[in-house]
């Protein structure tokens, strides 16, 4: 599943595979380009301008990836879909780097364990009192005069 954290509602939802199919019409490898074509700002994502969630989905549905919405080789597609006059912006070199960077902010790691890591025991977490190495390093490095 994929957690979709919303700052508005203070609230955590997680959604399985056909929940993101049913509400964003793409599939789960493909959720980092929607958001990075539809833009987020709460997360400041720009997304690219004349791109809303029905384009941004179409869009992947029908090229595949957002690699290949700028890819010659797609142009007529991208232009059926977005109409000839917001094709242009979304083909603008100012649009594919919105939407890259975009994209790389929505894979930065979670700081947050997602399922399937390996946690450690919980009894490993226990404090076990200063670890003198660790204080020393610590003083070291800050250059904290004792």
């Amino acid at each position: 599943g994929v957690t979709v954290e919303s700052r508005k509602k203070q609230m955590k939802l997680l959604y399985g595979i056909d929940a993101i199919r049913k509400k964003f019409g793409v599939e789960p490898h493909q959720l980092a380009e929607y958001w990075a074509l539809v833009g987020q700002p709460s997360d400041s994502i720009k997304g690219v301008d004349g791109v809303g969630p029905v384009k941004a989905r179409d869009l992947l549905v029908a090229v595949g990836s957002l690699n290949a919405v700028w890819d010659p080789k797609y142009r007529d597609t991208v232009e059926k879909v977005c109409g000839e006059r917001t094709a242009q912006k979304v083909l603008s070199p100012e649009s594919r780097e919105a939407a890259f960077f975009g994209k790389r902010l929505m894979q930065l790691p979670s700081p947050e364990p997602c399922p399937g890591w390996i946690l450690p025991p919980r009894n490993s977490l226990q404090y076990r009192g200063p670890q003198e190495e660790g204080l020393n390093f610590l003083i070291e490095t800050l250059g904290i005069i004792a």
